[in-house]
C-alpha cells in the first residue's frame, strides 16, 4: 500500500502539488483574501506544466496568463486595500452592458483560440480547449476587478475544466476542479452576502 502510494506521488507529483495549491487558492479566493493571487502564481506554474505535457495548448497559454493576471490582481487588490476599511467593500455586481461584453468577447475568444489550435495541432479538444480557456481569461479580469458574478462563470468553467482533467487521466487535478464548481455556487453566495453589508 505504501509502496503504491510512493510510486502514485512520485508519477503524479505535478498533479498533486497543483491540487494542493489550487485548494490554498480556493479558500483564499472564497474569503476575499489577497493571498489568493501568490497560490494562483504557484498553482499556475504547475497546470502550465500538466497542460503542456497532455497538448491542451490554449489551457498552456491561459496559465500563462493566470500567472501574470495573479501578478497584476496582487497589485490591484494591493492599491486598493487602503481605500476600504475591508477588501470586500469594493466588490460590485457587472451590469447588463458589460454582461453582453463578457458573452461577445468569450465567443471572440474561443472562435480566435480555435483557430490558432487547428493550426497548431492539439492534442486534446479542440473546441472544449478554446471554450475553457477563453472563460478562464474572462473570468480571472472579472475577479481582479472584483466582480461578485465571476463565480457563475467559474462554474462553467470549472465543470469544463474537471471534464478536460479527466479525460487527461488526472483524477486529483478532476477532483479539484470539480470541487470547485461546488466551491463557486457557495462563492457566489458569499459574495453576495459581503457586497450586502458593504452597501
Amino acid at each position: 500500500m505504501m509502496e503504491q502510494l510512493t510510486t502514485y506521488l512520485t508519477e503524479n507529483w505535478l498533479d498533486v502539488c497543483g491540487t494542493i495549491a489550487g485548494l490554498f487558492y480556493i479558500w483564499y479566493q472564497y474569503h476575499v483574501d489577497v493571498r489568493l493571487w501568490i497560490a494562483s502564481l504557484v498553482m499556475s506554474c504547475f497546470y502550465f506544466a500538466i497542460y503542456l505535457g497532455e497538448g491542451y495548448y490554449a489551457m498552456t497559454g491561459v496559465y500563462v496568463y493566470y500567472f501574470l493576471a495573479a501578478i497584476y490582481g496582487l497589485w490591484v487588490w494591493r492599491r486598493n486595500a487602503g481605500k476600504e476599511d475591508k477588501e470586500e467593500g469594493l466588490l460590485k455586481h457587472v451590469n447588463l452592458p458589460l454582461v453582453v461584453v463578457i458573452i461577445v468577447s468569450i465567443a471572440l475568444l474561443t472562435f480566435v483560440l480555435a483557430q490558432v489550435l487547428k493550426q497548431l495541432g492539439t492534442n486534446g479538444n479542440l473546441w472544449m480547449d478554446a471554450a475553457t480557456a477563453a472563460c478562464n481569461i474572462v473570468g480571472m479580469w472579472m475577479i481582479a476587478k472584483k466582480y461578485v458574478e465571476h463565480w457563475l462563470l467559474w462554474i462553467v468553467v470549472d465543470v469544463l475544466a474537471a471534464t478536460m482533467l479527466f479525460i487527461m487521466d488526472k483524477p486529483l487535478s478532476s477532483a479539484l476542479f470539480a470541487f470547485y464548481a461546488i466551491v463557486s455556487v457557495f462563492g457566489y453566495i458569499n459574495w453576495v452576502k459581503k457586497i450586502g453589508k458593504s452597501h
